[in-house]
């Protein structure tokens, strides 16, 4: 007898090797994956205007890469002593105006002079529902606690999701016509408006996502939404909010998702990487006893060997770290 449904293995007609660079953006759900790969190594970069939940939202970031589009004081809004952008994550906001816009430039900028080198784009879609400024009807990726009667909370629809995506991905391509596009659906259920909401908006989302999928032939979709909801569907593997899937419950994705697109080889990498982080990760009780400079000793050679072996791995924070307390 079988007591849940388990996904079947997972085949994505592509591959991700350390050899690949990745930009991440979307809901705190792609923070959870991206953290897992910058762990590993990966060249990744995360979020280029913060977490973002709804879709038109995201497509706007990836507009303002495409464009290098350059924040202006008449882009933010000043109030309760930040300076804040509609469009970004409360990351950004801060009281010094130069601050607010440099932090938020950079940021774009970086994500823009990465993206002629990039192999994928990640992305998971948070909610279809969002929420618009009464003012100029524009969509708002944040509303940093402004009163409620500034905005109208509306519901996107899956042709309006879809028809954004497309544009964003055929100007990206222009850019950068080999980059492969990655969607996931966020586990993260959003029950703010009650279950029957939060259920039509991730009815839409899949519905969108599968007819990006559909259109272009470098897009894909992984089934994280479905690997929650189906495969593992026990509160067990929530935190304690029931919203948000716990440490095990992202664990178990993570693997599903390490079998359908690394090779043995990268999972092996992986698998050498992950041990010398688990090993640095032990706080000793006595650091400079002959004991733990061995061990540190041990580490750095591993490091130094995994570095030569692969010129594309970056230990330097590590090094310097065993460096303060290795006394050779």
């Amino acid at each position: 007898m079988q007591f849940r449904t388990k996904i079947d293995r997972l085949s994505l007609p592509f591959q991700i090797s350390h050899e690949d660079a990745l930009l991440f953006c979307g809901s705190c759900f792609s923070e959870h994956i991206f953290n897992k790969f910058d762990h590993l190594k990966f060249s990744a970069k995360l979020n280029s205007h913060g977490i973002l939940y709804h879709p038109l939202s995201i497509t706007k970031s990836l507009d303002d890469i495409v464009n290098g589009k350059i924040y202006q004081e008449d882009d933010l809004i000043f109030s309760n002593g930040l300076w804040q952008s509609f469009n970004h994550h409360g990351y950004f906001s801060n009281p010094d105006l130069t601050t607010c816009l440099d932090t938020i430039n950079q940021s774009i900028q970086v994500f823009k002079s990465h993206l002629q080198g990039t192999n994928f784009i990640v992305c998971t879609l948070g909610t279809s529902l969002a929420f618009k400024l009464k003012s100029d009807s524009s969509f708002v990726a944040n509303c940093h606690k402004f009163p409620a009667d500034n905005f109208n909370r509306v519901f996107i629809q899956s042709k309006t999701i879809s028809a954004a995506f497309n544009q964003s991905i055929q100007d990206l391509k222009a850019i950068n016509p080999g980059l492969k596009f990655l969607f996931a659906v966020s586990p993260v259920r959003h029950i703010r408006d009650g279950l029957i909401e939060n259920q039509k908006s991730k009815a839409s989302l899949l519905l969108s996502v599968h007819e990006i999928v559909k259109q272009n032939k470098n897009a894909f979709y992984f089934p994280s939404y479905e690997i929650m909801m189906d495969d593992l569907r026990d509160y067990r593997f929530y935190q304690r909010d029931l919203i948000h899937p716990n440490e095990q419950g992202i664990d178990y994705i993570w693997d599903i998702f390490q079998d359908a697109v690394f090779t043995n080889q990268t999972q092996a990498l992986n698998k050498r990487i992950a041990k010398i982080n688990a090993a640095l990760a032990h706080k000793p009780f006595f650091p400079k006893s002959e004991k733990h400079q061995i061990f540190l000793k041990q580490q750095l050679e591993k490091i130094e060997l995994l570095e030569a072996e692969n010129q594309l791995l970056d230990f330097s924070i590590e090094k310097e770290n065993i460096k303060l307390i290795y006394q050779p």
